[in-house]
């Protein structure tokens, strides 16, 4: 067992003359360096991280034939690699990542970030419901049909059924389950973290967010992902995880009865919305 540990940049402190100004640039990567913050926990087999970092920058910061400068860039980055993607969600973390690895396997681990689970969003269709304003923007759209051919049809709802990236790791399907009855326990948190990997809010008609959280207390972890569930639980001496995956929907005409606190509060709405898919694995390294 180790305390945790972070590591964060202070804010810097800027004097700015009459003669002499920082230029906007030197102030704006000053603040990028001073947003990251690290910490780590290590608990039996495993070691903990949890990465923090500023949101993705409006516009590249390199020259056009720079193409060292475009291979660190994060937009260029995320424009090569989600090229039929047309939009991006609003608030995008392309550092933040929380990692769970092996401590004697250090090659091993199991990592959730923004790129990877922004690749599983379905940029061939649209989700399967429609917002209130749709019969209307329909409408207005008739005769336009020769505009169509423009059009991108892609999930702007950002769902992904992402539940991490596994690297040399081993995943088996298992019918063993988590045991909730020692998740119930009033255990000690030892070690606790969410990470925010990116969020929309859905042109006013909703909020997307995929975010990450992990408790470790002395015998055991958690993480949870929702609504798309990813729940990932381990025993600190053993080196076996299991990792749940679970898709719940329902459409709105079945929650009616339900409070909007309710329904727009992912820790009480999905108790409500009936499995569609699922599936569990066990993890082990390589």
């Amino acid at each position: 067992m180790s305390a945790p540990t972070s590591t964060a940049h202070s804010p810097g402190a800027f004097t700015i003359s009459k003669d002499s100004r920082q230029p906007a640039n030197y102030i704006i990567e000053s603040a990028k360096r001073n947003a990251r913050k690290e910490e780590s926990y290590e608990q039996g087999e495993y070691r903990f991280e949890s990465i923090w970092d500023h949101i993705i920058s409006s516009q590249c910061d390199h020259a056009e034939d720079d193409d060292d400068g475009a291979q660190k860039c994060k937009i260029c980055l995320f424009g090569r690699e989600l090229s039929l993607l047309p939009h991006h969600p609003e608030l995008l973390f392309p550092d933040n990542e929380l990692i769970i690895r092996w401590k004697n396997h250090p090659n091993a681990q199991i990592s959730f970030t923004a790129l990877e689970a922004l690749k599983m969003v379905s940029t061939s269709k649209l989700p399967d419901f429609q917002v209130a304003s749709a019969a209307t923007w329909q409408e207005a759209r008739k005769g336009l049909e020769e505009f169509r051919e423009y059009e991108k049809p892609f999930d702007w709802t950002y769902t992904t059924e992402y539940a991490g990236t596994l690297k040399e790791v081993h995943e088996s399907e298992t019918e063993d389950a988590i045991d909730m009855e020692t998740l119930k326990r009033q255990d000690p948190i030892l070690f606790y973290a969410q990470n925010v990997l990116y969020e929309d809010e859905l042109h006013d008609h909703g909020m997307a967010q995929y975010s990450a959280r992990i408790r470790v207390m002395p015998t055991c972890f958690f993480v949870l992902v929702r609504v798309c569930d990813t729940r990932v639980f381990g025993r600190t001496h053993e080196t076996s995880i299991i990792r749940e995956w679970s898709l719940r929907e329902a459409k709105m005409e079945t929650l009616k009865h339900l409070d909007n606190d309710v329904i727009n509060d992912p820790n009480q709405i999905w108790t409500h919305l009936p499995i569609v898919k699922e599936h569990t694995a066990k993890l082990a390294p390589l």
